[in-house]
């Protein structure tokens, strides 16, 4: 169980809860943050989490209460990689092949 919780996981968290959007930037919710954690201190406690958290309610005109609701059904963590796009002489198996027999003919290989 996490005990402390740094910025970046912070603004990831607020983003894949969909708290970033209409008037509120990541730049907002990492000074929130950085408002909220003790001086001197990477990360925040739990304490200092619900406080950025009430930060984050006043800025959109919402109850702590409703922010944590979103936090909640967010459901956890997001994964948003990238999907590779098909690159012809690469994933083309035919040309592996060939170049792999041209490579033996030649002595490369």
């Amino acid at each position: 169980m996490m005990e402390e919780i740094d910025s970046a996981r912070f603004v990831k968290l607020c983003k894949d809860s969909k708290l970033i959007g209409k008037g509120l930037t990541a730049t907002d919710v990492d000074l929130f943050f950085l408002k909220a954690k003790a001086k001197g201190s990477r990360k925040a406690s739990f304490e200092q989490f619900v406080q950025a958290l009430s930060l984050i309610a006043d800025k959109k005109g919402k109850t702590l209460d409703e922010i944590v609701g979103q936090v909640m059904s967010a459901g956890g963590p997001t994964n948003s990689g990238t999907q590779t796009s098909y690159v012809k002489f690469h994933d083309d198996k035919v040309w592996v092949f060939w170049w792999g027999g041209y490579c033996r003919e030649v002595g490369v290989f």
